[in-house]
């Protein structure tokens, strides 16, 4: 199920289009906000305290890809199995990507959350009101190829 309280939710999408979402991010990020850092949170799922679930860590944009990638080898964050909050150097858009193997995208930053959006065509993005018109749709599935860097 889609997240209702979030802006936008994606349906539900397998561990390869994950993985290229990430890939693709910190390029978007740099597109959106220049090269400023992010401020990342490791949350429900990680194999890490519970007392340091959503305690925000601030990661500059070019170590991204290295801290995505030894989060995942230390098994820390499990790709499409915990959780792992992403947000703007604002703050003002808030990227989860979801335990249950989809993407939640809020905050007050429209015009930002739609470039996201718009970047990933091939990811099925609906808003909380558009999932719960067709709810039955939700369903897991291999999706096409996302844009270069």
């Amino acid at each position: 199920m889609p997240n209702f309280g979030s802006k936008i939710s994606s349906a539900y999408i397998t561990v390869g289009v994950m993985r290229e979402f990430i890939a693709h991010l910190p390029s978007l990020m740099r597109d959106i906000y220049g090269n400023r850092n992010l401020n990342i949170s490791y949350g429900l799922g990680c194999c890490i305290h519970q007392d340091l679930w959503y305690k925000s860590m601030n990661v500059p944009l070019d170590v991204f890809p290295y801290f995505i990638e030894d989060s995942v080898g230390q098994g820390i964050y499990q790709i499409c199995g915990s959780d792992l909050l992403i947000e703007s150097p604002d703050s003002n858009v808030k990227i989860l990507l979801c335990h249950e193997s989809d993407i939640h995208i809020d905050g007050s930053d429209d015009e930002s959350i739609a470039k996201v959006v718009a970047r990933f065509p091939s990811i099925d993005f609906r808003s909380a009101e558009d999932w719960k018109v067709d709810n039955n749709t939700h369903a897991k599935s291999e999706v096409g190829s996302l844009p270069s860097q």
